[in-house]
């Protein structure tokens, strides 16, 4: 069945590509716009290139990738589909005004997924699959980089209720040995090459903590040596947390950020 209405699409599949459209949307809203040029990791692109990657990572798989469709902006889909490293042993060096205006990038953006949206039924599942883990894998780096942005330059959401601070008692918790399959079978679906061909494998008894080490645990590991994670700052005695929109006193019961 060909459907030419993409408000209508029922399929799975589509709606997961859709959800992960919303979730990276979510993000980028989170930026100041004309915060978008700025670089918070100095090894990476400037967050204006993400702004248009994932759309132009789309259009080259699905679009121009297999389904050999006219180009939206041939020198866009080049500009946004390149790596995110720079040059072995350097820093990029490319400046804010080498971008296209975000009035472009959104208007570029919005072209490729009206014109994606009329023909997804006609990709094939794997490249849907494809798109949709890429996108959902750079929703994740592209926090890690907004957290190094500062929070004069995000916009944050409404304050939750503090925080009661309770810490919870530690166990170890005992695994009978067993078997378990790792990977998958080739009939179970999309899989990445490294997940096949599943296999079984004996897995000796083991003991896990029941929970995630704290704060409070980590920073006698801190005390006794150990580098601080970079999120946590010292100031007269007192060790600090950088969240994502304001520094906090360390909370001991919160899980530990590395």
């Amino acid at each position: 069945m060909h459907l030419n209405n993409p408000a209508a699409l029922t399929v799975p599949l589509r709606r997961t590509l859709l959800s992960a459209r919303r979730r990276t949307d979510e993000l980028f809203q989170l930026v100041q716009p004309e915060s978008l040029y700025d670089r918070p990791v100095a090894e990476r692109h400037r967050m204006v290139f993400y702004l248009g990657h994932l759309e132009a990572f789309d259009w080259n798989l699905i679009g121009a990738g297999s389904l050999a469709m006219t180009p939206v902006h041939p020198q866009w889909d080049s500009l946004f589909a390149f790596g995110i490293d720079p040059p072995k042993g350097q820093l990029p060096s490319d400046r804010a005004c080498d971008w296209p205006s975000l009035k472009e990038i959104y208007g570029y953006n919005r072209s490729v997924r009206q014109k994606l949206d009329s023909v997804l039924d006609q990709a094939p599942e794997d490249v849907i699959h494809v798109a949709v883990e890429h996108r959902l894998m750079h929703a994740e780096t592209f926090t890690y980089i907004l957290h190094n942005l500062s929070p004069d330059f995000k916009r944050a959401p409404a304050p939750r209720p503090a925080d009661v601070e309770s810490i919870p008692i530690q166990r170890m918790i005992e695994i009978p040995a067993g078997s378990v399959m790792l990977g998958r079978e080739r009939q179970e679906g999309f899989g990445w090459d490294n997940e096949f061909a599943g296999h079984m494998v004996h897995v000796p008894s083991f003991a896990i903590d029941k929970y995630k080490i704290t704060n409070g645990q980590y920073l006698e590991f801190v005390r006794a040596g150990a580098a601080a994670p970079h999120v946590w700052e010292q100031h007269s005695g007192q060790w600090w947390v950088r969240t994502m929109f304001e520094k906090l006193p360390l909370p001991m019961n919160w899980p530990v950020y590395c």
